[in-house]
């Protein structure tokens, strides 16, 4: 199987979101020397003419112009970011989901804003970047921004770090390959988490609680923290790596690390050593994906 190709896809279609992960990627390029890959997906459902009705063909005409005036503004301001990025840019008249899908094969990554506009929308994250996050075939990126156009989350801090989410898991493995990556091209420290859940400690109901020591868990937890990252200093010697061991369910305890030691970047695996085999994205990064106020980027197994 050929690997990743240097360039970086994005999603456009107009939106706040969008616009933000444009500049996320349009940066992170410029630092990879990558490529940016600008798709446009417009789509126009038959049930727009009504029953038994075609669809005019202008109303397709002014969807590709729309979407090639869209694409002509993203290129513009990814070139205001770094005027020597390669920029190149797609139209396709598809479901954006099945575009950018498709796109991310052999992609260094695939970066989504957390909303669309308009059919893209829903309640919490959009339907395409929660779809990207689960079935890419790349890592895929999610960055937020409030879709009413208000100004989205500050950026982090120009020293901050890239944190990564860690239990020994294979997802976990390549996840912190990808951050131990990112933060050797920002001069990023990074924040290796991993977090533990005691709970079950408490007992049903808080009943009959089992009398374990946490701090010796803690311990433990620690030395397998440690063993996960053995060889990473040598890897990456730039990178200055700080261990966490949290108490708690590990989205709680990145979401809550996140907000206290605030991140440029959240890396996690598609699923951990928690999550059953038959779900192909894990409650840990479904919950960040939709909650944290940084950039998430969702990073899997490749499969043969």
């Amino acid at each position: 199987m050929n690997g990743p190709e240097n360039v970086i896809i994005v999603g456009i279609d107009g939106s706040p979101a969008a616009q933000a992960a444009l500049t996320w990627a349009a940066k992170d390029a410029s630092r990879r020397k990558a490529a940016l890959h600008l798709v446009q997906s417009f789509f126009v459902s038959i049930e727009y003419a009504g029953p038994g009705m075609m669809v005019p063909p202008q109303v397709f005409d002014d969807a590709r112009k729309w979407a090639q005036r869209s694409l002509r503004d993203a290129r513009t301001d990814a070139l205001r970011v770094d005027p020597d990025l390669v920029v190149m840019t797609t139209v396709h008249a598809e479901r954006p989901f099945v575009a950018l899908r498709n796109a991310s094969k052999n992609a260094l990554m695939t970066v989504v804003g957390s909303r669309g506009m308009g059919m893209m929308s829903e309640i919490l994250l959009g339907s395409v970047a929660m779809n990207l996050a689960t079935h890419a075939h790349s890592p895929v990126v999610v960055v937020h921004a409030d879709p009413d156009g208000d100004p989205p989350p500050a950026p982090a801090a120009p020293h901050a770090p890239v944190m990564v989410g860690l239990d020994g898991s294979p997802e976990s493995d390549v996840a912190l390959a990808f951050a131990l990556e990112e933060a050797s091209l920002r001069g990023a420290p990074l924040v290796a988490v991993h977090g533990w859940d005691d709970a079950p400690l408490n007992g049903f109901q808080r009943v009959y609680a089992l009398e374990m020591d946490r701090t010796v868990i803690d311990e433990d937890e620690r030395r397998l923290l440690a063993e996960q990252l053995a060889g990473s200093a040598t890897r990456y010697p730039d990178v200055k790596i700080r261990q966490l061991v949290e108490r708690g369910h590990a989205g709680a305890s990145l979401l809550r690390t996140s907000q206290d030691i605030p991140p440029c970047l959240l890396v996690v695996g598609s699923r951990g050593r928690g999550g059953f085999a038959g779900l192909l994205l894990g409650s840990t990064s479904h919950r960040l994906v939709i909650h944290a106020a940084c950039p998430v980027a969702v990073v899997r197994i490749e499969q043969p």
